[in-house]
């Protein structure tokens, strides 16, 4: 995945998590001073964004189980190819670490 596309990615993620965040601020504030329909409509707002963030916390937290999954078949299936690749990724990081 490229670094453009990740970061798509949050961006996307962090305006769901936003909508959510500004949903629960409007509730809050209209108990303060505002009649009951006005509240109603609120809460099914925040009710649906809600929805949607659960949603896609839940089909990430699928995805990563996939992906741990196929890593750990790969590990027990290539065991020295694995130890290579940890280990010039070790090189690459201490490399990356060390020059600054």
């Amino acid at each position: 995945m490229s670094t453009n596309t990740h970061s798509r990615k949050n961006h996307k993620n962090t305006s769901h998590l936003n909508g959510v965040i500004d949903g629960a601020e409007a509730l809050v504030a209209a108990t303060a001073d505002l009649g009951e329909d006005k509240l109603v409509g609120l809460r099914k707002q925040l009710q649906g964004d809600l929805e949607m963030a659960r949603d896609h916390l839940e089909r990430i937290e699928s995805e990563l189980k996939t992906r741990a999954t196929g890593i750990d078949d790969y590990v027990h299936e290539n065991p020295w190819q694995a130890i290579g690749i940890a280990a010039a990724a070790g090189v690459i990081v201490g490399a990356v670490a060390f020059r600054k």
